[in-house]
């Protein structure tokens, strides 16, 4: 379990919205590796283009190989809960969930929040940032 902060964006989610949050996440973690509510034994993928053109449910990002593995076999200790998001896309929002929202995967994902406003704007209702209770 990762704990910590939830960030959530309200507002319709979709395809564009997962676009945004891989590029940029690939971005600020070059060498990271994902999961996405995957069978029982499929591998991370390597978060690399083309991404899959597909809204998914549930997403894992790590920063790196190694951080999936200290999470897979350690699960969460003091040196690797900064080493993972969890994403759920759900129709209406979308919910981030980070260890601490001061660590450096909290602020890399406030700027992922703006960003992906950003890329909303143009819909007729923008979405409403909240803190989870």
């Amino acid at each position: 379990m990762i704990g910590g902060d939830d960030i959530v964006i309200e507002g319709p989610s979709g395809i564009d919205d997962v676009m945004t949050i891989l590029s940029f996440m690939r971005h600020a973690w070059p060498d990271a590796v994902f999961e996405a509510t995957m069978q029982e034994g499929d591998e991370p993928a390597r978060l690399e283009r083309p991404f899959p053109a597909r809204l998914m449910a549930e997403i894992f990002i790590y920063r790196d190989l190694s951080s999936y593995t200290s999470w897979k076999c350690d699960g969460l200790t003091n040196d690797n809960g900064s080493a993972i998001v969890y994403i759920v896309i759900e129709p209406e929002a979308i919910s981030f969930v980070v260890d601490d929202r001061s660590s450096e995967a909290g602020l890399l994902i406030q700027e992922l929040v703006f960003a992906v406003d950003r890329n909303r704007r143009a819909r007729p209702d923008p979405p409403v940032v909240k803190e989870a209770a």
